[in-house]
């Protein structure tokens, strides 16, 4: 009996070590993000939503350089005809590359925070959620926008910040995310600009990292807004030649009324400029001319303003609890980008879309935070905890409310 009792407790400390080894860290992410990635790979679930996302991957620059138009022009290095396949390729890609670097960022983070059983249990915690929800990094898996990409680069990115020869490849990772598409800027960039910042003050403003910061923001910035502004000479005409131009280089056959709604719908910010009458536009085509404008208010209102309001409320007393006046500066960053979602929602072609990226680089600041073992966001972390822990419901209803509600407007 006592053998077999000595047998039942050195297993259970077995698995208990296991839990809390460095391995089981990068395996438990990665199994649960593979749970998204296998069906789709076996199942062929890619969810093709419609032409202008094919189109997306037609451009490239052989009329010169162009908006949106890096992908499809490092696809014309390899073959002049786009396929479904190769779409599907491209798409494949992307979730490989999301895949690696989710797994290895979360692991990471809970592979330094595991000498720490609360911090450990908030970051897993938060993991989960950002694995789990239906607006994070789920439906990346299935979907044909370059998201994936983007979010796959920046978790690159934020891992090679904590490299003293990798940082040097950020800026570059930083400026390709640019070309892809200069939505970058408003998405997680902002995680990357900020962890940027932090390595500069946690360096005590090393000329390197001063140099490998100011650099990925220049370049990111004027890339930015050149491959916005400078779309007035492409050398089409019309939005129509364009888009049948461009279309030309598929391989299955396009209905001219596809192309024509194509290019009527969303070809047209490459043929003005860039100014007040342009986002006045952009406003309307978005907010009134879809009949959305009901739907994206509420939706800013319900999710947007609540899911604001908690992020800036936990920065705000994260900055309260800070003592250092540069580190409360860039915690005051952190509470500016959770705002930056709900100011940009007039012009988003996509509401949730915008939100999930908020969600990501907002919970993406926690986990780095936790990571580096800053004592306010440990602090105030670990109040949330002990709250949460003493509401159960309120807090599962809080989480159930935005994952369900985001989930069906996603």
């Amino acid at each position: 009996m006592l053998k077999n009792q000595s047998k039942i407790s050195l297993n259970k400390t077995g698995l208990d070590n296991f839990i809390h080894s460095k391995l089981f860290c990068y395996l438990a992410p990665f199994a649960v993000l593979m749970t998204y990635f296998i069906p789709v790979m076996a199942e062929d679930r890619f969810e093709w939503f419609d032409d202008y996302y094919i189109l997306s991957h037609l451009f490239n620059y052989d009329r010169g350089f162009m908006y949106k138009g890096f992908v499809g022009e490092v696809i014309s290095w390899f073959t002049d005809t786009v396929t479904p396949g190769v779409i599907k390729g491209t798409m494949i890609f992307g979730s490989v590359m999301l895949l690696v670097a989710g797994t290895l960022c979360f692991g990471a983070v809970l592979s330094k925070t595991r000498d720490n059983r609360e911090v450990h249990q908030a970051a897993m915690i938060i993991i989960a959620f950002l694995c789990i929800a239906p607006f994070t990094f789920k439906p990346y898996f299935v979907d044909m926008k370059f998201d994936k990409l983007f979010w796959a680069i920046a978790l690159m990115a934020v891992l090679l910040c904590q490299k003293k020869l990798g940082i040097w490849f950020v800026p570059v990772l930083c400026m390709v995310a640019t070309l892809i598409n200069p939505l970058f800027l408003m998405g997680s960039m902002l995680l990357v600009a900020i962890i940027l910042l932090q390595k500069c003050y946690e360096s005590g403003f090393a000329v390197k990292n001063i140099v490998i910061c100011a650099i990925s923001y220049i370049g990111m910035i004027a890339l930015g807004v050149y491959a916005i502004t400078s779309q007035t000479d492409i050398g089409f005409e019309t939005p129509y030649e364009m888009a049948e131009y461009y279309f030309k280089r598929y391989s299955e056959p396009i209905d001219p009324a596809v192309v024509e709604q194509v290019s009527d719908t969303f070809l047209y910010e490459y043929f003005e400029e860039k100014n007040m009458d342009f986002f006045k536009k952009l406003f309307e085509v978005n907010f009134w001319g879809w009949e959305r404008g009901k739907t994206i208010a509420s939706n800013g209102l319900l999710i947007g303003v609540p899911a604001v309001s908690l992020f800036t409320a936990f920065w705000v007393k994260v900055i309260k609890e800070e003592k250092e006046k540069f580190q409360k500066f860039i915690f005051f960053l952190c509470a500016a980008t959770a705002a930056f979602a709900v100011a940009i929602i007039p012009i988003a072609w996509t509401l949730a879309r915008n939100l999930a990226h908020n969600f990501i680089v907002q919970f993406g600041l926690i986990l780095y935070f936790l990571a580096t073992k800053n004592e306010a966001v440990v602090t105030v972390t670990g109040r949330i905890r002990e709250f949460c822990k003493n509401n159960i419901v309120l807090s599962a209803s809080v989480i159930a409310y935005f994952a369900i509600f985001i989930g069906e407007i996603y």
